[in-house]
Formats: structure tokens, sequence, C-alpha cells
């Protein structure tokens, strides 16, 4: 029995990294096996949609986007493990969990077709694929594809991770050729010689960003160290937590991706500038200001690069005193609203707001563009007001 969903995955670059191995060339523990474990033939098939980087059915351009091609047999299968989990409420209030399976196994590598692993111990290698987290089903990446079983002779095709870990992905990752019993069957033989024929006339599609296995003889040679020890700090970065806010996390590599290098006296001001955005996007939404016909915010917009260019004070001009604080030019912060950056829209729109309130307040006539320096003050002020009261809702490590 198949099931069908939907999870498009482009078979590109560095797709995921899925374990972080030691930077020692020894076999890593594995996840164990559960001895309980459900019959796989007795379970559905769940195929998930795929987007090969390659021409299908190509074998030199298959092997020329990966970074290993080997014959190896496989001693161990282990349980899966999972990422991306999520769980889910129903209706009647049980709880479900969904979640993107990878399975492990211990193979022994017998001839490598492409790139140099070791063929003198056992080394690890990670499907993309396995038994579902409800175990109710094996999750496959594309028709035609399987999980390898103990016993059985593969042609693998594996894309060196940034962490030093192999994985493979889709049908063509794991080819089967025969048994370690009884060795390669006739076909199976016929087709290593096409793989070995193939990746003597690989054919590269693209250039892409490429990694070196921890199973590598040359690893430390080809930079691998510094590739792995890169990693983790990417790695550490996503979970070095330095705020917290309404239960959104702000991280390291949250600041990285966002602001580039920085002194680290500047990580907590960076932290909060980023929750205060948040702040002004939730208020926002609240008010239902996002939600704005694109033809008034255009209005708005042109008002305000008229106001700008005629001189608003950069004492108080809530705009400019916003684009100091994040270092951009008046010109960038409009173009973000209008293509619909969310703190800065949402930061446009609530001046705009807190300004036409005031004016109401005060018997005040209310217009686009340029404001008196009191509304400037008064929407300045209902800003900081804001971000005063959700100051509790924050928590800083």
């Amino acid at each position: 029995m198949e099931k069908r969903k939907t999870r498009s995955v482009i078979i590109a670059a560095a797709v995921i990294c899925v374990l972080i191995l030691g930077i020692v060339l020894i076999l890593p523990s594995g996840t164990g096996r559960n001895k309980d474990s459900i019959d796989l033939k007795s379970l559905p098939i769940s195929y998930d949609s795929v987007v090969l980087a390659y021409t299908p059915r190509n074998l030199e351009e298959e092997i020329g986007m990966a970074d290993y091609v080997f014959l190896a047999e496989v001693t161990q299968m282990d349980e899966p493990h999972y990422t991306h989990v999520v769980t889910q409420k129903k209706e009647d209030g049980s709880v479900t969990q969904y979640g993107t399976p990878y399975t492990d196994y211990v193979v022994r590598v017998r001839e490598n077709l492409k790139g140099k692993l070791l063929t003198d111990g056992p080394i690890r290698v990670t499907k993309d694929g396995g038994v579902s987290i409800r175990r109710d089903c094996i999750v496959l990446l594309g028709q035609g594809d399987s999980l390898p079983e103990e016993g059985n002779l593969y042609i693998f095709t594996a894309w060196a991770q940034l962490d030093g870990s192999l994985l493979l992905s889709g049908a063509s990752s794991n080819i089967p050729v025969g048994t370690a019993a009884s060795g390669l069957t006739e076909d199976g033989a016929a087709l290593l010689d096409e793989y070995r024929e193939a990746a003597a006339n690989e054919i590269v599609p693209y250039a892409r960003e490429r990694a070196v296995s921890l199973y590598d003889p040359d690893f430390l040679a080809k930079g691998g160290e510094a590739q792995v020890e890169a990693e983790r700090q990417r790695t550490a970065d996503r979970e070095t937590v330095l705020a917290e806010y309404r239960g959104r996390r702000i991280t390291r590599a949250m600041l990285k991706n966002k602001y580039g290098s920085y002194g680290e006296t500047e990580e907590r001001n960076l932290a909060e500038r980023l929750i205060h955005d948040q702040i002004a996007v939730d208020e926002a939404e609240e008010r239902g200001l996002l939600a704005a016909e694109e033809g008034s915010i255009r209005e708005m917009i042109g008002a305000a690069r008229t106001a700008l260019t005629d001189g608003s004070s950069e004492e108080t001009d809530p705009i400019l005193l916003y684009c100091r604080g994040r270092e951009i030019s008046p010109d960038a912060y409009l173009k973000n609203v209008l293509e619909y950056d969310p703190a800065c829209r949402a930061h446009f729109l609530l001046c705009a707001e807190f300004a036409r309130e005031y004016c109401e307040e005060h018997g005040l006539e209310y217009r686009l563009g340029a404001q008196p320096d009191e509304v400037n003050a008064a929407v300045e002020a209902a800003l900081n007001a804001l971000f005063e009261a959700h100051k509790a809702e924050i928590v800083y490590y």
C-alpha cells in the first residue's frame, strides 16, 4: 500500500546537516536498535515529492553532483531520528506529532567509485527517510526510493555535509546490487561497470559548495577540520539563545544573519532591536494595520518621501530616528515598507496611526507626511510606551 504527500526537496547543495560527529576518524556510536521494532515490510509507504537538480536517469550528471559514490555492504540499521518535529492537538483532544525521519546505517566500503572513503573499517551514513514518527508508515523521498537492508550490497551516492557526515537522498542514492553472502548479482555486476564508466566521465551540471567527509582519508588535507569547526560554530550560534519574547527565541545566528559581524558588546542591543521590531509587528497585526490596501500604503509612502525630502527634523521625526537606529537610509526604509518588510511596514503604519490618534485627541488636523514636532514627539513616546508595556515579557540570557 502506498500513500503520497508533498514535501518538495531540491537535491542540490548540502541539503541538511543531520549529525554532529567528532573530528576523530572513528565510528560514532549509533542511536541503538529497538528489539521490538515493527516489521518494516508491514508498513505502507508515503512518498514525498522531489525536484532533482540534475537530468533524471543521467548517470554522469548524477555522479557529478554527488561527493562520494561507492560500493558497500550494510552491516547495521539503526532506529530513525527526526527533525522539524511539530506537535498538533486535534479537536478530540488527542495529540499527534509530525517530523522528518532520517535513518542511520553502518556500512563497510568495498570499492570507491568517486572520492575516497575508508575501506579498512565501518563508516556511518544517513538515509533521508525512515519509519514515521507515528510509526504508521515509511516515509521515502520520491517514487522508487527504498531503505537499505542489512546484509545487502548497494551502490551508494552520497552528499557530504558540512559537519562531515554522509547523506543519502532519493531513489538513486542506494541501488541494490547483491548480498554480502552471495556477492554481486549478474545485473548488479553489469550496473557496477556502468557506474565505473560514468564516474570516469562524470558531468557536473553546475557548481555548488562542496564538503568533505570525516571518513575521507584526506579529510585534514582537504580542510575538513576547518569545515567542521565552522559548522559547529554555526550550530552553536543556532542553539545559543540570547533572549525570548512570548516564546519566540532570539538566537545568535539570527543576529548574524540580519546584521552580519558585530562586536560582542552590541549583542544585547541588537537582540533588543529585533524584539522591538517583533513587538511592533504584533501590535500592527492586532490593530489590523497590516491589512491596509496597497494603494493606501503607496499614497502614505509618497507623502512620507516628500516630507523627508523637504527636510524633516532629524531629532524628532520617528522615521529618521528609526533609520538612524537601524543604520539604514530613509530610501531603503521606504523601499522596505513598499516591499513588505514586516518590521519596517509595522513601524511605518504604527507611526501614522499614533499620529492620527494624537491629533484626534488634541483637536489637531491630521495629514499625511510631515508632522509638527509636537506630534512627532507624541508618536515617539507612544512607541516607547508600547515597548515598555511588553518589557516584562522579555527575558535576556
